[in-house]
């Protein structure tokens, strides 16, 4: 998070402590939602039954979906308004399940993140990755520091796992993924902050995964040896790479040197892919 949204930060959670309640305008303001779009959505209240869609929301997550994919299908903007009042309940989650304001908005921070991503792809103002915001908001990931963790079943990768002979060290049917949000600089001690504050958050034993390009064994290729994106591949052990498609092009700034040197690879018929691993540093290895 840049230093101008850690300052709305600060003022926001000091209204917040010292005068009224969370409302949807503090979300505006915190996620630097223009003023031409909050016009916009006031038209759209008028239009959308909010109460019925989080009523659906919260009673059944796939009817929900299903409403949306037959009624709201590419309605961007419409669907960031139903996700902002969703959001506003999550604030009050937290509270009642005593975690911090900080963590909180450090979480819902993805939104404006993926606001812009909407803008790039479809030239729209608004919210496209809906599936993904929804772990979020029911409280299935948390951003603590630099990284966010999201509680997954290992049942889906055991077979990998077996592969490797390191099923023995999933010791519960669940494990950690980690996701890397754009945006802010990769430093490597902030990724051992993450870990830390993961540990602490969850207190519980810690198998982490991650499923990125920043796994894939074919780094060395477009990075150097002392490269935080290294640093933080060589903490997993890899167990899958995967090579139909260049991820890391959506996250590389046009005609920048990196972006040149996929580009270059790729044209040699040479895809930098995307890994599957887990980290193994934070669990007891005695079995």
């Amino acid at each position: 998070m840049n230093l101008k949204v850690h300052v709305q930060l600060d003022l926001l959670i000091l209204v917040l402590n010292n005068m009224r309640r969370f409302a949807i305008n503090d979300l505006y303001d915190f996620l630097q939602i223009p003023d031409s779009e909050v016009a916009k959505f006031n038209e759209i209240n008028d239009s959308l039954n909010i109460d019925y869609l989080k009523k659906l929301f919260y009673e059944s997550e796939d009817e929900f979906f299903e409403y949306v994919e037959n009624n709201l299908n590419e309605e961007y903007l419409k669907l960031l308004y139903i996700y902002l009042n969703l959001a506003v309940d999550l604030y009050y989650d937290y509270k009642e399940n005593n975690i911090a304001e900080n963590i909180y908005f450090d979480t819902i921070d993805d939104i404006r993140i993926w606001i812009n991503n909407c803008i790039k792809e479809t030239n729209t103002y608004g919210l496209k990755e809906i599936y993904w915001i929804n772990e979020h908001l029911r409280m299935r990931i948390f951003k603590l520091g630099r990284l966010q963790f999201q509680k997954r079943e290992a049942t889906e990768f055991m077979d990998l796992l077996k592969q490797h002979t390191l099923d023995k060290f999933i010791k519960k049917d669940y494990f950690y993924f980690v996701h890397i949000p754009e945006g802010e600089r990769l430093s490597y001690d902030l990724v051992l902050d993450s870990y830390q504050k993961a540990i602490e958050f969850f207190k519980d034993e810690m198998v982490f995964a991650c499923e990125s390009w920043m796994l894939s064994d074919r780094l060395e290729l477009i990075f150097n040896n002392d490269s935080n994106v290294l640093k933080f591949r060589n903490d997993y052990i890899l167990l899958n790479q995967i090579r139909d498609e260049n991820h890391i092009k959506r996250y590389l700034k046009e005609g920048s040197r990196l972006a040149d040197k996929v580009n270059s690879l790729e044209k040699d018929g040479i895809m930098i892919g995307e890994g599957f691993g887990i980290c193994l540093n934070y669990i007891e290895r005695g079995v």
